[in-house]
């Protein structure tokens, strides 16, 4: 569902606004986003959106008001709406001329619009649209679900969704053999299809959020359908008209989902081969084999030399930085392959496991405690060529000899993988010995009069934040981050250093401090210290539930006994 300058236009809102331009083309200026500025327009303007403005400052210099227009066009906004009245008491002709020349539509609003019934009016629009399009696609994606769950077949599946697009459909596997159709596949379909597959390589190759691959020299829709990190098959149906509805997007990448479980089935074998030695490793993490001896026994089976000496890494992917091009699980296990790949270049053994997006890696230590670090190093190093878009934060454990390192040395790599997250952001490496004060902190934060001490500052500024919707925790962390430097702390936040400043003493007043006296600046950057380690024990606390239901998943899997 697309909202238009036009059906914008036709809002009860806007009916005493005038186009001036465009009239043939504001059928199709879709309009994403309302926003109200005056210069400079910058970064300020995005694509797709109906700005609204006064002209304050340039309303009367012809010139000024036509380099207005200019930039708003290059930003490229969706159409421009200026307010007649004190500021801008006319647009002269040249002006609306120059609108039409750059293609952005013109619009005059009288000085008795409130620009914000105009906004409102507007946005309310986008989310009907938003929300009735959510509707269709819930409702496909549930039709295909109930299908899966029925025990549906690729060839019933194919048939419901040829149904719902009102044109055949068919399946194909990777290398282009038709599984399932709907209809006949005639020789030349046959041909489209082949070079349409020799040219979505290419594609695949080429970050894109979607499985659906619109090729329109082959008049075809290819749909990747995969599992993990394998390509599965093609879902192919023609190409009628020269872009998708986002409805049949939608559908199509329903379809792709169920089509990847229709698959499913297949993989199961490839994962019950993997599951023995990663619970072996999660047993030794978590402190869960009863003897060395019997560690020793069941390692050798394995192929594991357990009375070497290990040091833990912890990693944590973060689902938000990973995109839509790989999974998780497919990340996971790329990343697991480049620290055996590593290791083996260095002659050092390994053992590893992940859970729920987590990895786990036993790395064998010689002669310096850093080798571990020197691998993982490695490991990120090579990881963003194959995936630059995935950042994965790191902690390395302590190195002890004895049996009782594998889980001292986890539980730390653990913690400063989370400490590290929080305090130094995503895609650090973090070695136990570099978080000993923020460990501290941590035990300390569990006090409950530590815990009164940090809401004490924070709660205050948490309410702030809900209520204006402005980022005052992130703006006095990079104030302090900073040093206090008011410039560079505005340059890092796209601040106005008088907006920041304002922000500023607000967080003297919500919290009764002064930043310019040390002790207050200290007693509230320890706050936020102490409330990012509520957070670590948070996270603490969401690896530890997934540990428990990792162990019932083991403890019920004939697999692992």
């Amino acid at each position: 569902m697309v909202l238009s300058v036009k059906q914008v236009l036709a809002l009860e809102a806007f009916q005493s606004a005038s186009l001036l331009t465009c009239h043939n083309t504001v059928l199709n200026r879709e309009v994403r986003w309302v926003s109200v500025i005056e210069v400079p327009v910058e970064d300020f303007v995005r694509p797709h959106e109906l700005v609204m403005s006064t002209a304050m400052g340039i309303g009367h210099d012809p010139e000024l008001l036509t380099q207005f227009i200019r930039e708003v066009s290059t930003a490229g906004a969706a159409a421009l709406a200026i307010g007649i009245g004190p500021y801008t008491p006319t647009l002269p002709p040249e002006v609306v001329q120059i609108a039409e020349d750059v293609a952005l539509p013109l619009i005059a609003l009288p000085w008795e619009m409130r620009f914000s019934e105009l906004s409102q009016a507007v946005l309310e629009r986008l989310l009907h649209e938003q929300q009735t399009l959510l509707n269709q696609s819930f409702a496909v994606h549930l039709q295909f679900i109930q299908l899966i769950l029925a025990g549906a077949t690729l060839s019933k599946l194919t048939q419901v969704l040829a149904r719902e697009l009102q044109r055949p459909a068919l399946v194909v596997d990777i290398n282009g053999k038709v599984l399932v159709h709907t209809g006949p596949v005639e020789e030349r379909l046959a041909v489209r299809i082949h070079n349409a597959l020799s040219q979505i390589e290419e594609e695949l190759t080429r970050k894109q959020s979607s499985p659906v691959h619109v090729m329109p020299d082959w008049q075809l829709i290819l749909v990747v359908v995969q599992v993990a990190a394998q390509h599965c098959g093609y879902l192919i149906t023609p190409l009628v008209h020269s872009s998708l509805s986002q409805i049949e997007q939608l559908t199509l990448e329903h379809a792709s989902t169920a089509a990847a479980l229709c698959f499913l089935q297949q993989k199961a074998a490839e994962e019950a081969e993997m599951r023995v030695r990663d619970d072996f490793v999660w047993t030794l993490a978590t402190g869960n084999i009863p003897s060395l001896e019997h560690a020793i026994t069941r390692g050798r089976l394995l192929g594991y030399d357990v009375e070497r000496t290990y040091a833990c890494a912890f990693g944590q992917t973060e689902p938000n930085e990973i995109g839509e091009k790989f999974t998780t699980e497919q990340l996971v296990r790329h990343i697991l392959s480049l620290v055996d790949e590593q290791a083996k270049h260095k002659h050092l053994r390994t053992m590893t496991t992940s859970v729920s997006g987590t990895v786990i890696v036993f790395l064998e230590i010689r002669r310096t405690e850093r080798g571990g670090e020197e691998i993982i190093q490695q490991v990120v190093k090579q990881l963003s060529l194959t995936y630059p878009e995935a950042r994965i934060s790191w902690g390395i454990g302590g190195v002890r000899h004895g049996f009782g390192n594998f889980q001292q040395s986890y539980q730390e790599a653990r913690s400063a993988c989370q400490v590290g997250m929080s305090m130094y952001g995503l895609g650090q490496i973090t070695p136990v010995s570099k978080v000993a004060m923020y460990r501290t902190l941590l035990a300390v934060g569990r006090d409950p009069e530590s815990c009164a001490y940090w809401e004490r500052y924070i709660h205050p500024l948490q309410a702030y934040e809900q209520t204006k919707g402005v980022e005052i925790l992130r703006t006095l962390e990079i104030y302090f981050a900073n040093q206090g430097n008011v410039s560079e702390t505005a340059r890092q936040l796209h601040l106005h250093r008088q907006s920041l400043l304002y922000r500023l003493k607000r967080a003297e007043q919500l919290t009764d401090c002064n930043l310019a006296d040390a002790q207050d600046r200290f007693a509230l950057e320890l706050g936020l210290l102490l409330y990012h380690m509520r957070e670590v024990d948070e996270q603490r606390d969401v690896l530890h539930t997934q540990a428990k239901v990792y162990d019932r998943q083991r403890e019920s899997s004939p697999l692992l006994e």
